[in-house]
């Protein structure tokens, strides 16, 4: 009984000590991420958090070309549905 009761205190403490080491890592890891962010200018910060958020820095670099295209192509399509569909709603008004 005594020997349950110290394997889960050793295990609540080890428990608590990676939850620590986590936050700390995060913690430094966040500060690295923003050294790194404050020498580039907006335009590099903006293509950087989309390169992170949509996971594409780790792609080669034609995935990394192939998906942009899709994205290109898909904003085209929905931006002339747009155009046509405001273009024949001013003829209903």
């Amino acid at each position: 009984m005594e020997k349950e009761r110290w394997k889960r205190r050793e295990a609540s403490i080890e428990v608590i000590f990676k939850l620590f080491v986590d936050f700390f890592v995060s913690l430094i890891v966040e500060s690295l991420i923003f050294e790194v962010m404050g020498e580039m200018n907006w335009v590099q910060r903006k293509i950087y958090l989309y390169n992170v958020t949509f996971g594409l820095y780790m792609l080669d670099s034609w995935e990394r070309y192939s998906f942009n295209t899709l994205v290109i192509v898909l904003i085209w399509f929905v931006l002339r549905y747009f155009a046509e569909f405001f273009k024949s709603a001013r003829y209903v008004w």
